[in-house]
């Protein structure tokens, strides 16, 4: 048994004395059946975002402590390639579960794009075999800029083109950096649009300030667009009403 399981089992066995609760009945009410906890026991399991939610409510603890204590520190070291894009520490593995490390917001430029560490909040997400050892992450909406999908508070799942089999395609909603001087950067999201002779980057607004495109020198994934980089492509998003 991992550390982080062991820290899980600690947080429940801690609250199940104070609830009275068995590891049957913690078991039964998070999943209906009996072998949730004794599979964390004696298997190391780590619990899903789903059943993460569920016990938090069946043991009456944060979400988040349940969180940190399945998700395994972002590695430290040397860097892999792909220089500074979001996310290219976080640890791969097999929860479904990730770290919300920043925010998208068109028109405000920022010295740094992620938070610092200690801000980065965890967020389940839905399993996804098929992006096993791509890099996923989540991205908090700021502003208007594409409030007819993503009202702001939304967070966008992510992940990162380098080191997926994902390529942009007409139609996508892209993380994108955007240089500005010095090394100030825009992070955004915008709708990539195929225009026939050339490509755009959409906002979807219903603000003024955003109806216009940015136009792309080449295709999506080229390096013809020196002062643009097409970091990521949403695949989910999650906005929570209360």
């Amino acid at each position: 048994m991992g550390n982080r399981q062991a820290k899980l089992l600690a947080i429940i066995d801690e609250r199940a004395a104070v609830l009275g609760l068995s590891d049957r009945k913690i078991s039964l009410r998070v999943t209906g059946k009996v072998d949730f906890v004794r599979d964390i026991r004696r298997r190391g399991h780590a619990p899903k975002g789903e059943q993460i939610r569920k016990l938090s409510k069946v043991i009456q603890t944060a979400e988040k402590i349940l969180l940190d204590a399945v998700v395994p520190d972002p590695p430290s070291g040397s860097v892999e390639s792909g220089g500074n894009l979001p996310g290219y520490e976080l640890a791969k593995t097999d929860f479904d579960v990730c770290y919300v490390i920043g925010n998208v917001e068109a028109g405000v430029w920022r010295a740094a794009v992620e938070l610092p560490r200690e801000e980065w909040e965890p967020v389940g997400f839905e399993p996804r075999a098929d992006l096993a050892g791509a890099t996923r992450f989540g991205l908090r909406v700021r502003g208007p800029s594409m409030n007819r999908f993503y009202p702001p508070g939304t967070i966008l799942d992510c992940v990162r083109f380098i080191g997926s089999e994902l390529r942009p395609r007409a139609g996508d909603h892209i993380i994108v950096y955007r240089r500005g001087p010095g090394d100030l950067v825009e992070a955004t999201v915008k709708e990539l649009v195929d225009v026939g002779d050339h490509w755009e980057l959409w906002p979807r607004s219903t603000h003024p300030d955003h109806q216009a495109p940015i136009a792309l020198n080449g295709a999506p994934d080229d390096d013809q667009n020196e002062d643009l980089q097409l970091v990521a492509v949403v695949i989910a998003s999650y906005h929570r009403r209360r």
